[in-house]
Order: C-alpha cells, then sequence, then structure tokens
C-alpha cells in the first residue's frame, strides 16, 4: 500500500475519532485511553472493519464502544456498511481491494492532525494500574496542563490565525489576543459567554497556544467545569485529595475552566473554586472562563462568584451572521480540500444558521462523501446528505414581522406601538432596534424597509444610525439588540 491509500483510512479515521470527540459521549481521558491504537484499515461499499492493535482494548472497544463506532462511521460517510473490530497485533493495514463495490479512492491528506493521539505503551495491567488510586495516595489529575517545552496536545491546531473573524465576534476575539499576549494586565478575569458551537472553546485553546508560544515557561491549566468539579469530589475521598487538588489549580499562571456554569449548584465546589479564584487574583495570575449565559443568567451560581466574574471583562459571542457564514464555509472548505461552487456556499450560508460546529460537521461529511464518491457537493445531495441541518430562508417580510413582535415584547409595548407615530421613550428603542436588526438581517432596502414602518428611507437611515451609535454608549441597549436579533433567529 502506498502512502496515499494510508492518508485514505487516517483521514476517514479521523473524522470519525473528532465526531465521537465532539459528540461528548466519550471523555477526553477515555477516547485517548481506548482508541489510541484503533485505525480504519478496510473501507468498501458493503463493509469498514476496524483494527485495534492491543488485545486488551479491543475487548473493550467491542464490548462497550461497539454502538458508538458503527453510529459515528455511518455519519461520516453517509451510508451504513457492515461494521467489524479487529485484533491486529502488527497494526498492519490491508491493501485497500480493487474491483466492483469498492469506493474507495486515493485522497490529499485532509485535516491531518484532527484529533490527537494520545500514546500508551503498556499492556492491560499498566492499564488495569492506573484505573486504581491506593488511599493513602494522591490522585493524579488528568487536567491538560502545560508549561516550559511542553505544548497542550489539546486542539493544538485551534489558534487566532484560523478564527475567522466576523462581527458577532470580533470584540470577543481581540479582547482573546490581547489576554494572551498580556495576561493578567488589564482583563482579568476574562469570562467568555455565548450559545454552544459559536467558537469559544477554539478561542480559549487560541489563547493557550499563543500565550505558550510567547511565554513558554507559563503554567498553564486548562479543565473542563464538570471535569472541575468531579475531581474535586474524586480528592474528598483520598487522604491527600485535598491538597493535591490546591495544589494543582493554585500554582498556575493561567488557568482556564471551559462551560463554568457546570459547577453551579454545588456548594462544595463553589466554595472551593471560590477560594482558588481568590488565590489566583490576588497572586496576580491570570483566570478566563467560558459559559453558556452571561454571569447574570447563571442564577445556580453564588453571588460572589457572579459579582467576580462581572468585576472582570465580560465578551459575548452570537450565532454567526450570514458574511460570516459564508466565511466560514469557505476557510472550512479549503481546509478540507475540496471546492464548492459559488451557488453551494450561499445555499449552505443560508440554510447553516445555527452555530459554527453544525457548519464544521456538514462540511467534514461533505468533504468525506466527496472523497469516497467522487462526486462533488451540489445542492441536491446535500438536501439528500444533510437534510436535518438545513433551514428553509425565511421571507424578508417574515423576518420583519419577527423581529417587531420580539422588540415590542422586549420594551413592553405593542407592535402597533412600533408601527405607529408615537414617540414614547421604549416605543422609540423598540422602532430604531427593529429598523437596524431588519436592515442587517435582510436584503430589504431602506425604502421597503420604510413602508413597514410607513416613514420614508431618511428615517429610516437616521433612525438605523441612532441605534447604532446608542448601541455603543449604551450596553445595556446594545445587550438588548443582540438578545432580540437571537430570538428572532429560533
Amino acid at each position: 500500500m502506498n502512502d496515499s491509500q494510508k492518508n485514505d483510512f487516517n483521514t476517514i479515521w479521523n473524522l470519525i475519532h473528532n465526531s465521537i470527540k465532539e459528540s461528548g459521549e466519550l471523555s477526553d481521558e477515555a477516547l485517548g485511553l481506548w482508541f489510541s491504537d484503533t485505525s480504519l484499515s478496510e473501507l468498501t461499499s458493503e463493509k469498514a472493519v476496524f483494527a485495534v492493535a492491543t488485545e486488551f482494548r479491543h475487548k473493550t472497544i467491542v464490548n462497550r464502544y461497539f454502538d458508538t463506532v458503527k453510529r459515528h462511521l455511518y455519519s461520516v460517510v453517509g451510508y451504513e456498511p457492515e461494521v467489524e473490530i479487529i485484533f491486529d497485533p502488527t497494526g498492519y493495514v490491508p491493501p485497500v481491494l480493487e474491483g466492483e463495490g469498492v469506493i474507495m479512492s486515493p485522497l490529499d491528506l485532509i485535516e491531518r492532525n484532527l484529533s490527537q493521539r494520545n500514546s500508551i505503551s503498556d499492556e492491560s495491567e499498566d492499564i488495569e494500574k492506573a484505573e486504581k488510586t491506593d488511599d493513602d495516595e494522591q490522585p493524579k489529575f488528568q487536567t491538560t496542563t502545560a508549561s516550559g517545552k511542553e505544548k497542550l496536545t489539546f486542539n493544538p491546531d485551534y489558534t487566532f490565525d484560523n478564527f475567522v473573524v466576523g462581527g458577532s465576534n470580533n470584540f470577543a476575539h481581540a479582547a482573546a489576543k490581547n489576554v494572551a499576549e498580556n495576561p493578567a494586565v488589564e482583563y482579568n478575569p476574562f469570562f467568555i459567554y455565548g450559545p454552544s458551537g459559536v467558537g469559544k472553546t477554539h478561542l480559549m485553546y487560541a489563547i493557550t497556544n499563543r500565550a505558550l508560544e510567547l511565554y513558554p515557561d507559563m503554567k498553564i491549566t486548562f479543565v473542563k467545569g464538570e471535569e472541575f468539579a468531579n475531581q474535586l469530589i474524586e480528592s474528598l475521598s483520598h487522604k491527600y485529595g485535598g491538597k493535591a487538588f490546591r495544589d494543582k489549580y493554585r500554582t498556575v499562571d493561567m488557568l482556564l475552566i471551559d462551560d463554568v456554569h457546570f459547577i453551579g449548584g454545588r456548594d462544595s465546589t463553589q466554595e472551593e473554586f471560590f477560594h482558588t479564584f481568590n488565590a489566583l487574583f490576588e497572586d496576580h495570575k491570570q483566570i478566563i472562563v467560558s459559559s453558556d449565559r452571561p454571569p447574570r443568567e447563571m442564577h445556580t451560581l453564588e453571588t460572589r462568584l457572579r459579582t467576580r466574574f462581572e468585576s472582570g471583562l465580560l465578551a459575548d459571542m452570537q450565532s454567526p451572521d450570514y458574511d460570516l457564514r459564508l466565511a466560514i464555509i469557505r476557510r472550512k472548505a479549503l481546509n478540507t480540500g475540496i471546492r464548492l461552487s459559488p451557488e453551494v456556499e450561499i445555499f449552505l450560508a443560508e440554510r447553516l444558521n445555527s452555530n459554527i460546529r453544525q457548519i464544521e460537521g456538514v462540511i467534514k461529511k461533505l468533504s468525506a462523501r466527496y472523497y469516497l464518491t467522487g462526486e462533488a457537493p451540489s445542492i441536491e445531495t446535500i438536501k439528500v446528505l444533510v437534510p436535518e441541518f438545513l433551514k428553509e430562508k425565511e421571507s424578508p417580510k417574515v423576518i420583519a414581522d419577527k423581529v417587531i413582535s420580539v422588540a415590542a415584547a422586549h420594551f413592553n409595548v405593542t407592535e402597533d406601538d412600533v408601527l405607529g407615530q408615537k414617540r414614547d421613550k421604549n416605543i422609540r428603542l423598540a422602532r430604531n432596534a427593529s429598523m437596524l436588526i431588519i436592515r442587517n438581517s435582510t436584503d430589504l432596502s431602506l425604502s421597503e424597509i420604510g413602508r413597514i414602518f410607513n416613514r420614508n428611507h431618511s428615517t429610516v437611515s437616521n433612525n438605523c444610525t441612532a441605534a447604532e451609535a446608542l448601541m455603543e454608549a449604551d450596553p445595556h441597549f446594545a445587550g438588548e439588540v443582540r438578545e432580540i436579533e437571537k430570538e428572532s433567529r429560533s
């Protein structure tokens, strides 16, 4: 088998591995432990064969994770071949079979490092030992930490260079870059919030990679909020666990906690995090957290923690607008080596309006299908392959009606008020916000927007300008506008 053919299988396996990782069905530690020496060794129209080089891991995958592998294989390749998982200690990858029914074709290597493979050299005896901890020993936490010449092996491809910037994330991107280059100087703590799949975690990894590039001796710890809570619980069951836990988190130069909302509602976890936060902050160490909501909406979090989060810099990230979606689609397609026609790019940008993760998933699926079949993606094939992700584009009139309805509710006025001639403060705010959002969300001209509000195009232009100026001067109003935008898209 030549190198190109081997790359074919590596590419498909990486797509499957990354799909499992993004689903959250397995922890990063479990994924690295059990799948570190797994490979895809055969793929035809009828059959897919995975090879595992360690017998102990092979048995575990077959008994525990067979359905997981099968389900994500189907998701990536777009059809359902028979699945077999074999034990192959040689690590030999069988050649691609020739003849009818074979669908594999040589691939250009795409997304070489979609996921990092953890190297585990010992056999089942050492694996079993790693899963046990003596009650008299301090627990060994699996949190990703790097310092000195080490590099984070956790999503090292997430950098500022490959983060696509647009109107919905440009402030968060600029602030994150400042934090990475000037840790604990201006923005501490740094709090990133927004719905799932908009790039919060990407920015956090970009911060770690940039900080280590500039300050190679910096000690950085990156942990998920849920894992932080689980490790605290684990530490309390060991004789010296509490000290080990504190030493782990209070001696770093930069602490990043992703999905910090998961610590809410747990008194012991919040207590420990409160003291960890204070220790790091007083020692002038950088604290970075992310959440799916701003601090004021984290009702299960203690007030003392919410106020500490709000004392730093808050960066809001929202679902990408049309222009940003189009830019992301083009970048992701380029990275995976497929060429999309302008018609296909526009079709996807109009309909993949949920989040960036959705766009990435669809592009990966299209790239796998393209390299397996040789067929360039068309609108018709996309409708068949990923119908669950596609939303028909709403008419501008429907969008406008929805925006006006949501804005009226936000400012406690009626839709008739927004469309009428009254000039009470809340009515004017709702009207101006509606005009601005409709202008930015549709291709309606100012004259067409004016007809909806029974006004001329110059009035619409002036009102939009006034709304933009108020957004810059009043963060509360800016937040209201973003909330109206978000609710109007749902």
